[in-house]
C-alpha cells in the first residue's frame, strides 16, 4: 500500500465529525522533522505529509477544533529502536541539529499562524491522539 493511499483512508474528514459530535475539541498530530521537506524529503521518509497536515487544519477548523502540532521526532534524535531511547538513559542530542529543529518549528508556525485552531492549549483539554493505528481518548491537563 502506498502512503498516499494509507493517508487517503486512515484519517478522514468524518473521523473529525465524529470527534465534534463526541465533545472533542482538539487533536493531537504528532511529526517528524521531516515534513518541513516535503514534498519530497530526504530518504528513507515518503512525501506527502504536508498535505495531509493542511487536511487536518481543514477538517479541525470546519469542526470548531483545535489542533495540537507536536514535533515528535527531530532530527538526529532517532536511534532506530521502538522507543527511540538510549538503552542507559544517555541523552547527547548535541548542538548540531538544534538550528534545523526551530528552522521546522518556524515552517510550521509560519504555515499555519493564520488559522485559529493553532494556538497553545492551556488548563484541561479533551483530545483526541492519533497515532499508530489507533485513536485513543485522553484529558490532558496542562500544555506540553
Amino acid at each position: 500500500m502506498k502512503a498516499q493511499d494509507h493517508w487517503n483512508t486512515f484519517i478522514t474528514e468524518d473521523d473529525f465529525r465524529f470527534m465534534s459530535e463526541n465533545c472533542l475539541n482538539a487533536v493531537r498530530v504528532p511529526l517528524g522533522w521531516w515534513i518541513a521537506h516535503d514534498p519530497i524529503p530526504p530518504k528513507p521518509f515518503v512525501g506527502g505529509s504536508l498535505q495531509v497536515l493542511d487536511n487536518v487544519f481543514t477538517w479541525a477548523q470546519n469542526y470548531g477544533m483545535k489542533v495540537i502540532v507536536d514535533l515528535h521526532a527531530v532530527q538526529g534524535s532517532q536511534n532506530g529502536r521502538s522507543h527511540s531511547a538510549s538503552r542507559d538513559g544517555y541523552q547527547e542530542l548535541g548542538d548540531s541539529y538544534i538550528p534545523d529543529t526551530v528552522a521546522t518549528i518556524d515552517f510550521l508556525a509560519e504555515r499555519y499562524r493564520h488559522l485559529g485552531q493553532f494556538t497553545p492549549l492551556g488548563g484541561e483539554q479533551t483530545s483526541a491522539q492519533l497515532v499508530g493505528d489507533w485513536v485513543s481518548i485522553r484529558h490532558s491537563s496542562q500544555w506540553l
